[in-house]
């Protein structure tokens, strides 16, 4: 395993110096809040674990095969590192369900190269930018179909590419990988956030939407674009599912990356892979949310929906 992870460069060097980098906190929004201050950090350690790994402790680590799993990767241009994204699923052997991915760059409906996964359908909105553009890869035996109504682009604003997959027992999950560009959040917000939720919450449905947000977690209550973006988000039901920084350089640590997903009773193991394809981390969860509610053993949990 060791011979293999150091023959596609990666190392077993520990993530130890990234336990002081500033991380998403819940609790610091609850305290912003008039009146009863409570402690939901029980709640929130109870029904998410996010971490950071590098390739090697995440194979050491041998996380369940049989739960279902997502990861989502900025990997600026898939037709630059499709053969290092086949390079790296090879290498850690786990059988992601959703493979989600942002800055794809394609610019045709049709991508030139070939994009194919084994196992795997694919589907993606195209970007008339330089950068932009958003992909998703399904595995095939969840059926999948594409959501037109959600599969969008806004020029300059955002690319989305929407899916509905059908689980175990019949359950449909509807699953959204998201690319916002750089510029104003109040018009990704007016322009297809808002009336997508809103849509997605009349049909009752349940939802994952990953991507990159461009919108920095961290900065909530410091800056007023990513506290509408947030309260938006949680009004609609949906919670962060990677809590630690996602992006790092010498001067910054931001949290642009994400899973949010409107299913609070469901449990998620996840964080982010310490070497990337691109200047992003990867993200994965590993989420119980086609497993019978019988099986999770636990108390009930509560938290006010503020």
């Amino acid at each position: 395993m060791d011979y293999l992870a150091n023959i596609f460069g990666f190392n077993d060097e520990t993530t130890d110096f990234l336990k002081n980098v500033p991380k998403f906190s819940i609790q610091s929004l609850i305290d912003k809040l008039p009146g009863e201050h409570f402690d939901t950090n029980d709640f929130l350690s109870d029904s998410i674990t996010s971490k950071y790994y590098t390739p090697v402790e995440f194979i050491r680590e041998k996380f369940r095969k049989n739960k279902f799993s997502m990861l989502h990767l900025n990997i600026a241009s898939l037709s630059a590192h499709i053969d290092e994204l086949k390079s790296l699923l090879a290498i850690l052997e786990h059988p992601f369900e959703v493979i989600c991915l942002t800055e794809t760059r394609i610019h045709e409906d049709k991508p030139k190269i070939d994009c194919k996964i084994e196992g795997y359908d694919f589907f993606h909105q195209k970007t008339g930018t330089q950068c932009g553009g958003a992909g998703i890869y399904v595995k095939t035996v969840y059926n999948p179909v594409k959501i037109p109504k959600y599969t969008v682009t806004h020029e300059n604003i955002c690319e989305t590419v929407f899916v509905e997959i059908n689980g175990p027992s019949k359950k449909k999950l509807t699953i959204g990988c998201v690319y916002r560009h750089h510029t104003p959040v109040s018009d990704f917000i007016d322009e297809f956030l808002f009336s997508t939720l809103n849509d997605i919450s009349k049909k009752n449905k349940t939802c994952i939407l990953g991507g990159d947000f461009n919108v920095d977690l961290i900065k909530y209550g410091q800056v007023g674009c990513v506290d509408s973006f947030y309260d938006l988000i949680t009004a609609h039901g949906y919670r962060p599912l990677i809590l630690n920084p996602t992006r790092i350089t010498d001067k910054s640590a931001t949290l642009i990356d994400n899973f949010f997903i409107n299913d609070l009773s469901c449990f998620s193991n996840g964080g982010n892979l310490t070497h990337s394809i691109s200047d992003h981390f990867l993200q994965f969860v590993h989420l119980d949310i086609f497993e019978p509610l019988k099986e999770k053993n636990c108390s009930p949990k509560y938290a006010r929906n503020w």
